[in-house]
């Protein structure tokens, strides 16, 4: 019974390498197409309107736009460092892979460390990180929507947030709660209202009385989703009333009748989110099943939501979008509960193996 056991095992590892070689092949194909055409709408951007860019640069551009530079400024950096042989749309582009790259990567290190995952058979392994690669495709579908650099900044961002909230990586509970302190930072060059809404979630899970064990710690969570909200409003208030006091705002600050009053826009929450909000709806219902760090990231998307629809053109969904992207893991692991409904087999077989 031993060597079956073995053998079992053995043809179980196996799998699931296979498992991860698929999903390395399908992600590089998402990576690849997605550069490919985010290099082309940023070339049709910069053929439309060839001072657009050089307009924020300098600071002449309208706001909320010139406040979220943090991407522009580095492709511009890294083409004066080329001494022009790549141009803006080109470094733009490559910063897309780099951030994209940094997102996957976080996001499927996430998908193959969740509860469920460690729980099920190879079958349902392999649902979970399909419904995660088929999420994928669909959100970053919309991002091409209104298309702009610090969209997939914002996701990979968020991502490493949650990687440094899950306690997954190897180091000290105090150099996560650092890094999460330079993720929001960086979110407040990018989007403001992102890293305010991330920070929230992290500091009301911690202060919540009946959380769940935090990794990071009460204290220690709580300080550094403290000290992130102090950090973005802090830059947040330096861009806007120190490097850029004068920009005028290109859309009114209240569009939250706007938003409700267009078929448009309706139909456009509707249909993109439309997954974000089934996923929302499983995780109220099986709030039990989720980790601290999957809860605060669905307090902060929450909250972000609220922010996007009172604040922006909500027709204008990529501005949310990198929220469902950073929930793939939680999105497949509840979708893949619900889908299956049943026990795995590993998890029938698991008791009797104990017992032998």
């Amino acid at each position: 019974m031993e060597t079956c056991l073995q053998d079992g095992y053995a043809v179980s590892t196996h799998l699931d390498r296979l498992l991860r070689r698929f999903v390395f092949l399908f992600a590089v194909v998402i990576v690849s197409s997605y550069s490919f055409l985010s290099y082309w709408e940023y070339s049709k951007e910069f053929y439309l309107d060839p001072t657009g860019w050089s307009k924020l640069l300098q600071g002449h551009g309208t706001a909320p736009q010139q406040y979220r530079v943090g991407v522009l400024f580095v492709a511009h950096f890294l083409s004066a460092l080329t001494h022009g042989h790549l141009a803006m749309r080109h470094t733009l582009a490559l910063l897309d892979l780099l951030f994209l790259v940094i997102g996957v990567v976080a996001t499927f290190f996430m998908v193959a460390r969740t509860r469920l995952y460690g729980e099920v058979s190879h079958v349902h392994r392999c649902a979970l990180q399909f419904l995660a690669l088929l999420l994928l495709l669909f959100y970053l579908s919309w991002t091409f929507w209104f298309h702009k650099p610090e969209t997939i900044a914002n996701f990979a961002s968020l991502s490493v947030a949650a990687v440094f909230l899950s306690g997954r990586l190897r180091i000290p509970a105090p150099v996560a709660a650092v890094g999460l302190l330079l993720v929001s930072i960086y979110l407040a060059t990018i989007r403001a209202d992102s890293g305010l809404a991330l920070n929230i979630g992290v500091l009301l899970l911690a202060l919540l009385p009946t959380g769940k064990a935090l990794p990071l710690g009460r204290v220690l969570q709580g300080l550094a989703g403290g000290g992130g909200l102090i950090a973005v409003l802090g830059v947040e208030f330096y861009i806007k009333n120190v490097l850029y006091p004068s920009n005028r705002f290109s859309d009114p600050l209240f569009e939250l009748l706007t938003n409700l009053k267009s078929p448009f826009t309706l139909y456009c929450v509707c249909i993109a989110l439309a997954p974000y909000f089934l996923i929302v709806f499983l995780a109220l219902r099986r709030w039990k099943t989720l980790e601290a760090w999957e809860s605060a990231l669905l307090v902060a998307s929450i909250v972000e939501f609220f922010i996007f629809m009172i604040l922006a053109l909500a027709d204008e969904v990529r501005l949310f979008m990198p929220y469902p992207m950073a929930l793939l893991p939680s999105s497949a692991a509840l979708l893949c509960r619900e889908l299956t409904g049943v026990p795995s087999q590993r998890s029938k077989l698991e008791p009797v193996a104990a017992q032998l």
